[in-house]
């Protein structure tokens, strides 16, 4: 049975899983080569952006179960599991990167606090499932489901932590870093400083802002995080 979908289950879902696929393709490329030439740094960028990718996999199983079985994805608060798990796990990883690129003196201290907030994180999530998310209510036929943070349980204010890390501390530490660079190194930190930039626009907006074809266009410019990552990576 296939189900019916209206144009904003079919933009929410093919976006999502187009992020999916574009970080697991370009995160496999990074580990292999990464492993293979012994550039721990891509290989922590391919780890890194296939848990980023991962963080769109809510949507993705909710669109393949409601087209292809007609259901939905249930209990509802397990959408925001599979969507979001990977959240300590990848800050984590990302903070490996901002530490030996940007402030290699303290990353012992950003290692520590971002593993610390990581860990809060998933035990918020996965502890309090249920109160970690506004209540969720049966969609219309041919909708999908979808999730928004309670914004006044802790999982909220560690997110809007998360996304201020990486603003402040990735995308423009990068930017500074490009500045004050030149010829190819100032290239790859350039390509770093977008990427960053684009995740954290793509995630106000998906968190924030319920505008389908607004969310549609930033998850499709999105899809550009993962070459970004391997470009300003790659040896």
């Amino acid at each position: 049975m296939v189900g019916y979908l209206d144009w904003t289950g079919w933009l929410d879902g093919i976006t999502a899983f187009a992020i999916i696929v574009s970080s697991a393709i370009f995160g496999i490329i990074c580990i292999v080569k990464g492993t293979r030439s012994n550039a721990k740094l891509l290989t922590y960028a391919g780890m890194a952006t296939l848990c980023i990718g991962s963080f769109w996999l809510g949507p993705t199983v909710e669109f393949f179960m409601w087209f292809l079985l007609e259901t939905h994805i249930y209990p509802y608060h397990i959408y925001g599991l599979f969507s979001y798990t990977m959240i300590g796990p990848g800050v984590l990883l990302v903070a490996i990167l901002g530490g030996e690129l940007i402030a290699p003196s303290k990353k012992k201290t950003i290692f520590i606090i971002m593993l610390i907030a990581g860990i809060t994180f998933e035990i918020f999530l996965w502890g309090f499932t249920v109160e970690s998310f506004k209540p969720f209510t049966d969609p219309e036929y041919g909708k999908l489901i979808d999730a928004s943070f309670n914004t006044r349980f802790p999982t909220f204010f560690l997110i809007a932590f998360f996304l201020v890390y990486l603003t402040i501390f990735m995308a423009t530490g990068f930017a500074i870093k490009a500045k004050k660079s030149i010829g190819e190194l100032r290239k790859k930190f350039a390509y770093l400083a977008a990427a960053f930039y684009i995740f954290v626009i793509t995630g106000i907006f998906d968190a924030l802002i319920p505008i389908p074809i607004a969310i549609g266009i930033v998850r499709l410019v999105m899809c550009s995080f993962s070459v970004l990552m391997y470009l300003g990576l790659k040896t």
